[in-house]
Parts: structure tokens; C-alpha cells; sequence
């Protein structure tokens, strides 16, 4: 089996600010795109990132919002 692209999916709460956070600040071109997905070309992979809206699948998950590009969080 020949893989052709890697990638990664990435569910979020806030959908739209996180695209404009890797569109307009990283800079990550738009291979396609549509109301609740954005798959962006991430170095020769690919990073989607798709709306995430089921209480059950955000439950436990670490929720951090900014509109400051320098307040990223790192989590092991």
C-alpha cells in the first residue's frame, strides 16, 4: 500500500477564529474549504480542521481561547 498525504484533523469549539488563526497568522494556504471544514496545506500534509459541536466528544477537553497570536498553550 503507497501512502500519497499524511495529514491531520483537528475538532474545534471555535471554528471560525481558529481558521483565521491559520489562515491570516500562520499563513497556511486553503486547499478547500466549506461551512464546518477547512482543510489547509500544512507543509506537504494537510491539517483539517473541522467544527466539533457534541457535548459528548468536547467533554474533559482542554478549552483555550485567545485572540493574541503569542497565547499559545503547549500541552503534553
Amino acid at each position: 500500500m503507497k501512502t500519497e498525504r499524511t495529514g491531520l484533523i483537528l475538532y474545534v469549539k471555535e471554528y471560525k477564529k481558529c481558521v483565521l488563526f491559520y489562515d491570516e497568522v500562520l499563513n497556511l494556504s486553503i486547499l478547500f474549504q466549506n461551512e464546518e471544514l477547512t482543510c489547509f496545506d500544512f507543509y506537504g500534509t494537510y491539517l483539517m480542521v473541522e467544527k466539533e459541536d457534541r457535548p459528548e466528544y468536547l467533554e474533559g477537553c482542554l478549552l483555550y481561547t485567545s485572540d493574541a497570536a503569542d497565547d499559545l498553550l503547549c500541552v503534553d
